[in-house]
């Protein structure tokens, strides 16, 4: 089975190729989505947070986001901490999903993720796919997902490695321009490693 990363920064639409990939029955982990239930289900990772970050981060057992939020967007160590204990966590929950497509038959599984080469995880696929994105389209879909302002979303992309970094680490591009078709784009890239993909 080929295990495929799928990466980019934010707002380069990364979640928007994978429903693509979907489409075409390839299962994908998104690790984001995965990230929050495990914060929100795995009792051990609820312990390790509230030990690093309080006790009152978690309300009658619900994560107080937003709280976490700012506290971590303000301060890059604990941000830093924060990814230290998620990181790990979503790596074993990554893993057994991996494993569960083998068994299940599929040819070629893919993980969402927008820090796989941050976190240093690259060495754990077979291609890497990077989605990159004008920087103007990225500002404009950051604020309106989740009303971030501009300010707000350079910060945070300050925080991430420069999309061109990951494009030159990557096996393969896909330009979300809003001009070039992702369906074709995926497809060109299916093609042109038909030998390990089998759909």
């Amino acid at each position: 089975m080929l295990r495929l990363a799928i990466t980019g920064n934010l707002g380069t639409g990364k979640s928007t190729v994978c429903r693509i990939f979907e489409g075409l029955g390839v299962p994908v982990y998104f690790a984001d989505t995965e990230a929050k239930r495990l914060m929100q289900q795995s009792d051990d990772l609820k312990k390790q947070i509230q030990a690093t970050f309080g006790s009152d981060i978690y309300v009658q057992g619900e994560l107080q986001r937003q709280k976490l939020a700012s506290i971590v967007f303000q301060d890059p160590q604990a941000l830093e901490s924060l990814n230290q204990l998620v990181h790990p966590a979503v790596n074993q929950d990554m893993e057994l999903w991996f494993k569960k497509q083998a068994k299940k038959g599929a040819t070629i599984a893919i993980e969402e993720a927008a820090l796989t080469f941050e976190a240093g995880h690259q060495s754990s696929f077979d291609k890497i796919i990077t989605v990159v994105a004008p920087l103007s389209l990225i500002i404009k879909r950051g604020m309106k997902r989740d009303g971030s302002s501009e300010k707000e979303i350079r910060s945070r992309l300050n925080r991430q490695m420069p999309q061109m970094e990951k494009a030159i680490r990557s096996d393969g591009i896909i330009l979300n321009d809003e001009q070039h078709s992702l369906i074709f784009q995926v497809h060109n890239i299916i093609q042109r490693w038909e030998l390990e993909i089998e759909l």
